[in-house]
């Protein structure tokens, strides 16, 4: 009889495990397998031998390549992304990396463009796309174009699984790319005898874009929006009080006012209110108020401060040497952010990390994670007619009358999520953690359903 019950118990201990380990393995079968390209098999992808070497050791190490110059603080987190992306699919237990882009469930393009372009000596490279380290127009970096035809001739792109489509199952890390096929259509004068005919990538135009930027001005292409890269160094601002308390300006901003272009690259941002207006009412405005009421505001415009240096508007450093931006933000309580070429703006998230409460101008702004994170408790938001049409002094009234504690309560919500929005945060190696995390989700949460 012991013996039975002996058995009988090691029955039912094997009965719980399978069940476990089915359990486990059914949880795996619901894991996103996904295939990435990014520099571990580019070769792949039309390269010759020397640029594919070239392009691996730009993320060979820990540190920056030497195209940074030593710069961290960079605009675009392209080059984070395509560094770590694969290391975060492979830690996170809701992805499963696997090696043939047909076994996939989704395929992730993580590769930076503006490194194509530094691998190759007849890539042509504009002095503010050197500053930016990013590049605008594909056709200008040969080893790039290479690449998205290789990308669109791929069996799995050509041939979808049943009930995919292109902007379901492919993900591509956008950088700039694809603004030659937004001036082709909508400034052909500026295109003719400036580039040659764009160079229409079946898979630039087919699958759903990683980018910065909204989907409007990227011929209405389905987007994941993500944060810019911001140095978390320079503009961190720490959480005591004494320094919440050393802010002294009330209201800053460093920017473009009368030279910031009127390209409208940003089609929904066409309300009949030029970018250049916005700024000008904006900044004339709130330097007035702040002057009449006797408040310390630093208003800074950039066409005074550079002159005749104007060129250098995108270069980090040149500004720096002129003005201190991330000093200007920790000491000032609110930061405009009107918008750009485009209707996002770095300024955000580089406010964000100082706490400085973002008082966004652009009605177009598409938030990153609008999903997972709470926009309406870190940031104010102006309409851009009400900054043009209305009182002289409105965004001014408005900012000095708000209650300390609402302030205060914003200034907690900068501080409990501003890690969430950085790529690299020093000293904190998860690669899984900040905005990387965001990424995944909005990966899984955009590809295909599973077939039950």
């Amino acid at each position: 009889t012991g013996m039975a019950m002996t058995a009988g118990s090691g029955g039912w201990l094997i009965a719980v495990w399978s069940v476990l380990l089915a359990r486990l393995a059914g949880a795996n079968e619901r894991a996103t397998s996904v295939y990435v390209y990014d520099a571990e098999n580019v070769e792949s992808l039309g390269l010759r031998p020397e640029e594919a070497v070239a392009y691996r050791a730009l993320f060979a190490g820990p540190g920056l390549p030497s195209v940074f110059s030593g710069d961290a603080d960079f605009d675009y987190p392209d080059y984070w992304i395509a560094k770590n992306l694969r290391a975060a699919f492979a830690e996170h237990r809701d992805f499963e990396l696997v090696s043939d882009p047909k076994e996939a469930r989704i395929v992730v393009v993580a590769l930076w463009g503006y490194g194509f372009c530094t691998t190759n000596s007849e890539s042509k490279l504009d002095l503010w796309e050197v500053s930016k380290r990013v590049f605008a127009f594909d056709q200008q970096c040969p080893p790039y174009e290479r690449v998205l035809a290789s990308l669109a001739e791929t069996e799995r792109f050509r041939v979808r699984p049943s009930g995919t489509t292109h902007t379901t199952d492919h993900f591509f890390l956008a950088e700039y790319s694809g603004m030659d096929l937004f001036f082709a259509r909508e400034y052909p004068s500026v295109m003719e005898g400036w580039l040659r005919p764009p160079n229409r990538s079946a898979f630039k135009d087919g699958a759903t874009v990683i980018t910065v930027e909204e989907a409007g001005y990227r011929l209405e292409q389905p987007s994941i929006v993500v944060p810019y890269n911001v140095q978390r160094m320079k503009w961190f601002l720490p959480w005591e009080k004494e320094h919440l308390q050393s802010k002294t300006s009330l209201i800053g901003f460093v920017g473009t006012v009368e030279g910031v272009a009127n390209l409208d690259v940003c089609p929904r941002c066409r309300n009949g209110l030029s970018n250049k207006a916005v700024r000008r009412s904006l900044v004339t405005n709130v330097r007035r108020a702040c002057q009449e009421a006797g408040r310390t505001c630093t208003i800074i415009a950039l066409d005074d401060v550079l002159g005749d240096a104007y060129s250098e508007r995108d270069d980090h450093a040149a500004i720096a040497r002129k003005v201190k931006m991330d000093a200007i933000a920790k000491e000032s309580v609110f930061c405009l952010v009107p918008r750009g070429d485009t209707a996002s703006s770095r300024r955000l998230f580089c406010a964000i990390q100082a706490l400085c409460i973002p008082v966004v101008v652009s009605d177009h702004f598409e938030l990153p994670f609008a999903s997972q994170l709470p926009w309406d408790d870190m940031i104010l938001r102006v309409p851009e007619n009400a900054v043009v049409t209305g009182n002289a002094s409105d965004v001014y009234d408005f900012l000095a009358q708000l209650p300390p504690e609402n302030i205060r309560q914003r200034q907690r919500a900068l501080h409990t999520h501003r890690r969430s929005l950085l790529w690299h945060d020093a000293g904190h190696n998860n690669v899984t953690a900040g905005a990387m995390a965001h990424l995944l989700f909005e990966l899984q949460r955009s590809a295909p359903p599973l077939d039950d």
